[in-house]
């Protein structure tokens, strides 16, 4: 015989979360998926049509670049780079790059899964500070008030302007968004410091750091060398780590401050699951390259009386 339940008898248990499910598009989103998928037109030649693919098959994509190896500052030629940055995290999981291989693999034959390498997003951060002065002739709007406006429209242009690839931070484009945005200002100027964030898991040995920006100079934050609080900073082409008194301890690097490339070996006895390196930019505007995102990170504001 067959019993039959009521429906209010029934119940189910979730074991796992479902993944995956995401909002509809927003406008400016929409206008970047037509774009790149009208560039492929059906071929799976160039960089844009692997660009194109990606952006068409997977949804969880905020931004993607793909470069030679021939082109690329890694020089592995017949190899193809691909970084990516998710629409819901900062890094794509590793079960989301093979379903992206097998797409790109599989269904249209670009390439061979050897020579299909994935990058992890590389972020520059902009550490800003906006100094403005306020036109007192045309508003009563105090310091703070302004301020709280200014952090909302540079949280806006960091979210819609930058955070992607192949997009740089011009400084002229920003503080003429400022002043657009915001009419009671009488004058605008940022000054900026650029972060890198070096994660270590309390591992040792040679890194390398490329901010891709002509530096003036490069600090790090304070960690353990062992019982010594210590840090590192660059005399001329030099890094050096020091201790928390300004003595200095050993050199441990190099730097080319016209490229922005710093070589570091972490010595044994570092203590830290991940070093912030600071370095001043030489110039008031921020490039990107390759796999590297430029987005702001922290905004200060100061009035100018």
């Amino acid at each position: 015989d067959i019993n039959f339940y009521p429906a209010s008898a029934i119940t189910c248990t979730t074991i796992e979360q479902s993944s995956g499910g995401l909002d509809a598009e927003t406008p400016e989103e929409l206008r970047y998926s037509i774009l790149n998928s009208s560039r492929q037109r059906g071929r799976a030649v160039t960089d844009d049509d692997i660009k194109a693919i990606i952006i068409s098959e997977f949804r969880d994509v905020e931004s993607v670049n793909v470069w030679s190896g021939g082109t690329s500052s890694r020089r592995r030629y017949g190899k193809t780079y691909i970084s990516i940055k998710p629409k819901t995290s900062e890094l794509l999981t590793y079960s989301s790059k093979k379903i992206i291989e097998n797409i790109l693999v599989d269904r249209f034959g670009i390439i061979s899964k050897t020579d299909l390498v994935f990058i992890d997003p590389n972020f520059t951060d902009i550490l800003l500070t906006i100094k403005f002065k306020i036109n007192r002739s045309i508003t009563s709007d105090n310091g703070s008030v302004v301020k709280a406006r200014l952090e909302t429209f540079t949280t806006d242009y960091n979210k819609n302007q930058l955070s992607k690839f192949d997009i740089n931070y011009y400084d002229s484009n920003f503080t003429t968004y400022l002043r657009t945005k915001d009419p009671v200002l009488s004058n605008v100027f940022t000054e900026k410091l650029l972060q890198k964030t070096l994660i270590l898991n309390y591992s040792t040995g040679k890194n390398v750091i490329n901010f891709g920006n002509t530096l003036k100079s490069v600090k790090s934050s304070v960690f353990d060398y062992g019982e010594i609080k210590s840090y590192f900073k660059n005399v001329d082409s030099a890094i050096n780590l020091y201790n928390d008194k300004d003595e200095f301890i050993v050199k441990i690097g190099t730097v080319d401050l016209v490229s922005g490339l710093v070589t570091i070996n972490i010595p044994t006895y570092v203590k830290a699951e991940s070093i912030a390196i600071i370095a001043t930019p030489l110039y008031s505007d921020v490039n990107t390259i390759e796999d590297n995102i430029v987005r702001i990170k922290t905004i200060t504001t100061e009035e100018i009386l």
